[in-house]
C-alpha cells in the first residue's frame, strides 16, 4: 500500500495524522486520544495493510513520547521530517529571540498559514489547550514571524476556576453561553471564559496589520465557529497544523 505523505501532531488532548497526495486537502485524517501510540494511528489511517511513504513530517509538545514516536517512525523507511529538528527548513524567517524554544505545534500551524494567506500577513490563532496568537507579517525577504502570546484555553479556564477554588462548580466547555451577561454562577464562568477568550482574539487582530488573514484552527475555532460567535472575516482550518506539516515537507523538497 502506497501514499505519498504522512503527517503526525502530537498535543496535549489528541493525536492526530493525515496521509495526503497532494496539497489542498489531505487524503484521511484521524484523531486519536493523547495516550494512543503512533502505531494506532496507523493502523486507523492504512487498515489494509503496511503504509508506505515518500516522506513523513512529525510535530509534538508531549515530550515522553517524542523518542518512541520518532523510533516508530524511523522504521518505515523514508524521510522523517522532525520540526523540532535544526536540520529542517521552515517557510518562513522566524523572528523569536529564542527559536529553539518555539512550540513545533506553533511552528506547523504558521507553516500552514503562510500558504493559506498567500505569504501576506497573517494572525494565526490555535485555541486548544491553550490559546496561541502568533503574528506573521511580510518582507522583501518573505513572511517574518514577529512573536506571539500563550494564554489558557477555554477548557482550562474552566478547570482552573473549579480546581483553585472552593466554591465555584466544574463547568462543561461544551455549554453555548445564552446571553453576554450570566444569570447563575455557572452561566457566569461559561460566559467569562468564552467572551474572554473572543475578547482576547479581537484584541490581537485590532493589533494586527489591517490587511492581514485571520487564520483560526484548534477546538476552540470549532467550537466558536459552530456556534457562530465570531463575526469578522476569517479562515478556519482544523487541519491547520497538519496541512503546515505537509507544507514543510514540500519546502524542504524544494530546498
Amino acid at each position: 500500500m502506497s501514499y505519498s505523505r504522512l503527517t503526525i501532531d502530537r498535543g496535549n488532548t489528541a493525536l492526530k495524522a493525515a496521509t495526503w497526495s497532494h496539497d489542498a486537502q489531505p487524503d484521511k485524517v484521524v484523531s486519536l486520544p493523547a495516550c494512543a501510540s503512533v502505531g494506532e494511528a496507523l493502523a486507523e489511517l492504512c487498515p489494509g495493510g503496511v503504509p508506505v511513504f515518500d516522506a513523513v513530517a512529525y510535530s509534538s509538545v508531549v515530550k515522553n513520547c517524542r523518542e518512541e514516536d520518532l523510533r516508530l517512525l524511523s522504521t518505515l523507511g523514508c524521510l522523517v521530517y522532525d520540526v523540532k529538528s535544526p536540520d529542517v527548513r521552515i517557510p518562513f524567517i522566524n523572528g523569536y529571540s529564542t527559536p529553539q524554544t518555539l512550540g513545533a505545534d506553533r511552528v506547523a500551524a504558521l507553516a500552514g498559514a503562510v500558504g493559506l494567506a498567500g505569504g501576506g500577513p497573517a494572525l494565526v490563532a490555535d485555541m486548544g489547550t491553550a490559546a496561541t496568537f502568533d503574528l506573521l507579517t511580510s518582507t522583501p525577504d518573505g513572511p517574518m514571524y514577529v512573536g506571539g502570546n500563550i494564554s489558557p484555553g477555554v477548557p482550562m479556564r474552566l478547570h482552573s476556576l473549579h480546581e483553585h477554588t472552593s466554591a465555584l462548580p466544574e463547568v462543561s466547555p461544551e455549554l453555548v453561553p445564552d446571553d453576554l451577561w450570566g444569570t447563575s454562577t455557572t452561566e457566569a464562568l461559561l460566559g467569562g471564559a468564552v467572551y474572554g477568550m473572543l475578547a482576547e482574539l479581537e484584541y490581537y487582530r485590532s493589533h494586527a496589520p489591517a490587511e492581514a488573514e485571520m487564520v483560526l484552527t484548534g477546538g476552540g475555532a470549532d467550537y466558536l465557529v459552530r456556534n457562530n460567535l465570531i463575526t469578522f472575516k476569517h479562515i478556519h482550518d482544523p487541519h491547520l497544523v497538519l496541512r503546515g506539516l505537509n507544507s514543510i515537507i514540500t519546502y524542504n523538497e524544494n530546498r
